[in-house]
């Protein structure tokens, strides 16, 4: 790399549900977390074990992948200034949003209804190479 150059990283931009509002309120506040939808570390383990391969996937951007129902868009607005120089300008996110405290749940129960959805796809017997 020449020593001129700029390296340029990824922007992230983090939803920052715990602020309060107003009156006091944050909205992580007034969310509920959804529980866990995750399977029991154990039984996954015990599981991969039986298979002859098998595979691990990084879901690159999942939350921003997953759409929020248009009427709930109003409680994930945000306020963005570039520069002093231009008039504040109101975004609705239209994903599920990092930093939120029911993200993860809706997160994974998105993977087990697309996994539950896609399933007569691709039968048991299909997929099963152990032997």
């Amino acid at each position: 790399m020449l020593p001129f150059t700029k390296k340029i990283r990824p922007l992230r931009v983090v939803f920052d549900a715990f602020a309060n509002s107003r009156n006091g309120v944050s909205l992580n506040s007034i969310l509920l977390n959804g529980g866990t939808v995750k399977q029991e570390l154990f039984s996954v383990i015990s599981r991969f074990r039986t298979y002859k391969y098998a595979f691990s996937a990084d879901i690159q951007k999942m939350y921003r992948q997953i759409l929020v129902d248009k009427s709930d868009r109003d409680l994930q607005r945000i306020l963005w200034n570039p520069n002093q120089f231009v008039p504040v300008e109101t975004y609705r996110l239209p994903a599920v949003t990092y930093g939120m405290t029911c993200a993860p749940f809706l997160a994974n129960r998105a993977l087990k209804a697309v996994a539950e959805e896609e399933q007569s796809k691709f039968p048991p017997s299909s997929c099963n190479t152990s032997n």
